[in-house]
């Protein structure tokens, strides 16, 4: 029997390098990000002194270098000095205070289990660490708004107060889409939290042209991208809000397409392959939603709290929707059924029930896919 993969030789064979449109890929430089990265350099450059580390905030759309670039100056910055060293979590996977200081702890060389140990075992298995340590730990928390709204403040604490503790500092560093984050934290955190903020702007479609360009010189051989096919790809993540993740992914997608089908070149058939192999389909359930359904999840996206009670959501929506409560109804249970929100009942000591409404899928998610 034959092999499957020895099937179907190809007479091209476009690509020379894929690795390099994969999303964790960090490229030796970063097109149109040079302020950027030297705002990064001067914050860490106390570092390499042996001074204290000054805390960054970083936000901006989704897709806009925000991860490479800090990826990219921390690389650079262990590479020029050993006393420091990086420790990055997407707070997607570490979602907890628990679980970020248990990793932390095993980070500085002091291992804790991930399930049965409490926050403050955790933190003085950190401190522990810590003390020991012949480095200072840079920690970049990525995505933080998905642990911010449960156990952000307290967790930003404990890594702030460590030189109380140890009388050695750690470098913070949050990596968000919302610009006005650092407005919402307590007192407490917000005073000790001095910080360089660095925004990110979208890409323009020229600068997606530099990136694709640069990207495919090293993807592809010869000329294996079709002159059409980058300015389409470009100007199709410029209309997605300036993802350059969406035009990588995309010209990805093109070259495997183009590749399968044997051609000699990727052309603008197959990056419109692409595109539409790219829509979720989140984004065509929300594409099918009426006004006043959108205007609903919206409210739900809204309120800042992991849920929102129905009483609270029918006030918001009489007030500055005009939507009355039974329509309201009738739109969330066909929300619910699109899986975009849970629906529990949640009993009142003393007054009954009341139904508590979460959105089923990651905020950041439903958002971008709604805009």
């Amino acid at each position: 029997m034959t092999n499957l993969f020895s099937r179907g030789k190809k007479e091209h064979t476009l690509f020379k390098d894929e690795r390099v449109l994969y999303p964790e890929f960090v490229p030796e430089q970063l097109l149109h990000r040079e302020r950027q990265l030297e705002e990064f350099a001067f914050a860490f450059k106390p570092l390499t002194q042996g001074g204290r580390p000054e805390n960054v905030f970083v936000f901006g759309p989704t897709g806009t270098g925000k991860t490479v670039s800090m990826r990219l100056v921390l690389r650079d910055l262990e590479g020029f000095s050993d006393r420091v060293k990086s420790k990055y979590l997407n707070c997607f996977e570490f979602n907890s205070r628990q679980s970020v200081l248990t990793e932390l702890a095993a980070f500085l060389g002091v291992p804790v289990p991930r399930r049965g140990v409490g926050v403050a075992e955790a933190y003085a298995q950190f401190l522990e660490g810590l003390k020991r340590a012949s480095f200072v730990p840079v920690v970049v928390l990525d995505e933080f708004d998905q642990l911010f709204f449960r156990e952000g403040n307290a967790l930003l604490y404990d890594l702030l107060r460590t030189s109380e503790q140890t009388k050695k500092f750690v470098g913070v560093v949050l990596i968000s889409n919302d610009a006005h984050l650092p407005l919402r934290f307590e007192d407490r955190v917000r005073s000790s939290f001095s910080r360089l903020s660095v925004a990110f702007d979208a890409y323009t479609p020229m600068q997606l042209k530099d990136i694709l360009r640069e990207r495919s010189e090293k993807a592809f051989v010869g000329h294996g991208v079709g002159e059409e096919v980058i300015p389409l790809i470009a100007g199709h993540a410029a209309r997605k809000g300036g993802d350059c993740r969406i035009a990588i992914e995309a010209l990805l997608k093109a070259g495997r397409i183009a590749e399968r089908a044997n051609a000699s070149s990727i052309q603008v058939p197959h990056a419109r392959q692409a595109f539409a192999a790219m829509e979720s389909p989140l984004k065509k359930s929300m594409e099918r939603l009426s006004d006043s359904e959108r205007v609903v999840l919206q409210c739900i996206l809204d309120w800042k709290g992991e849920s929102i009670s129905s009483g609270q959501l029918y006030e918001l929506l009489q007030t500055a929707k005009g939507l009355g409560e039974r329509r309201t109804r009738e739109v969330l249970a066909k929300l619910e059924s699109l899986k975009l929100v849970t629906l529990t009942w949640k009993e009142l000591e003393g007054r009954g029930r009341t139904r508590v409404i979460a959105l089923a899928l990651p905020r950041n998610v439903v958002m971008k896919e709604l805009a």
